[in-house]
């Protein structure tokens, strides 16, 4: 009986095991990778309040980026040089006021918000 089931075991293994000839391989899709605290940041406020493109309607574009120093994100706001000054104070301090909400509801006191603001060289749309 003992030796029954010891063949057994072996033929599962050999069965159940690719051919030797072929790798196991996984797309890189699926191998393992953990953010960092910063980059979650960067991610989540993207997701939240970035504004990846820019339309007539909206000739402002926000995006978040975690930054080297592991302690800052940068927010960079690019606009058409006609939108008035008053409209990019506005969603400044809108962003401010949103990051230091995001900061406290992570418990993350030691986040920084960087911005950077620069106006296109050109007209939108064209």
């Amino acid at each position: 009986m003992r030796s029954f089931l010891c063949v057994t075991f072996v033929v599962a293994i050999l069965l159940l095991s690719p051919p030797s000839g072929e790798a196991q391989t996984r797309p890189p899709g699926f191998e393992i990778y953990q953010p960092t605290k910063i980059e979650w940041a960067a991610v989540e406020l993207q997701a939240l309040h970035g504004k990846p493109s820019m339309t007539a309607e909206s000739p402002i574009m926000i995006t978040f980026h975690a930054q080297n120093d592991g302690v800052t994100v940068l927010c960079f706001i690019q606009h058409t040089a006609d939108v008035q000054a008053a409209v990019l104070k506005i969603e400044r301090e809108s962003l401010v006021q949103a990051f230091d909400i995001y900061r406290r509801s992570r418990g993350w006191s030691w986040l920084r918000l960087q911005i950077d603001e620069r106006p296109l060289n050109r007209s939108w749309p064209r």
